[in-house]
């Protein structure tokens, strides 16, 4: 589940928790990036395409995509023809009392943001260049509270008292009852602890948010260890089956890395 990167000690790994196969898919996956200092909806250092949207920093906007990178736009010079900002082929314009942000092949749609609501703005429907969109239903606090995919799909998606996300559920398409697809827990801390699913359970550790153990529905568990700048020094798996330690050398900015999986080599 997770790697170091060697050139910057961040422990990062992936997951899909859920996927919706379509004409525009949607697949939730969950990415974690130890060095991120990401709060989002997921908890700490974790980001999914219900956390991308609009950031309205000043003096400009900033773009966060499905992966969590963060791009900076560019405010319009000239905005009679509706363009807002901009940065490569990222154009966001104002029309028909939304924003819009074109990234092709897609397009997001956003609502104007309202005085005294949330600086950050989701999109309140992703479209393709044919029309089929992904749609979304935003509550008062501007989070995603359903989604209906291109297939007619319907998630419901539940928060707890820290906005994050605690449940998404599927509702039949034959009746008014839900099928809980998954659920999360998280600490006092604002780090997820628990990510259950019908397959079972994965539980997690953390340390001044970097996660240190992460336990798989098996019941075999990972574990990594760090410096004091945060960067991973060790990564291990339950039974020796993977091992992989990280010496820095910060005077020849050099990293010396030596592994073993079950002991056949690197």
């Amino acid at each position: 589940m997770f790697q170091a990167n060697v050139v910057t000690g961040e422990v990062c790994g992936s997951v899909v928790d859920l996927s919706l196969p379509g004409v525009v898919p949607f697949e939730l996956e969950r990415k974690y990036r130890s060095l991120s200092k990401h709060n989002g909806l997921l908890g700490w250092n974790w980001t999914s395409p219900f956390d991308q949207g609009l950031h309205l920093a000043r003096p400009g906007l900033v773009y966060r995509d499905q992966w969590g990178q963060e791009t900076p736009l560019a405010p319009a010079a000239n905005s009679n023809d509706g363009l807002v900002a901009s940065a490569g082929n990222l154009r966001l314009s104002r029309a028909a009392g939304e924003l819009v942000l074109h990234a092709p092949p897609l397009t997001l749609h956003y609502p104007l943001p309202k005085p005294g609501a949330s600086s950050f703005l989701r999109p309140q429907k992703i479209v393709d260049g044919y029309g089929n969109a992904l749609l979304f239903t935003l509550n008062e606090a501007g989070l995603p509270e359903r989604l209906v995919d291109t297939m007619g799909r319907h998630l419901r998606i539940l928060y707890d008292n820290t906005a994050r996300i605690a449940e998404i559920r599927r509702r039949s398409s034959t009746s008014s009852a839900e099928q809980l697809l998954l659920r999360y827990g998280y600490d006092r801390f604002g780090d997820l602890r628990t990510m259950s699913d019908a397959a079972g359970s994965y539980h997690f550790e953390y340390a001044d948010h970097l996660v240190v153990r992460w336990t798989y529905p098996s019941g075999l568990s990972g574990y990594a260890t760090y410096d004091q700048h945060g960067r991973c020094t060790r990564l291990r798996h339950d039974g020796g089956r993977r091992y992989r330690q990280l010496d820095y050398d910060d005077r020849r900015r050099t990293t010396r890395v030596r592994c073993w999986i079950q002991r056949t080599g690197c």
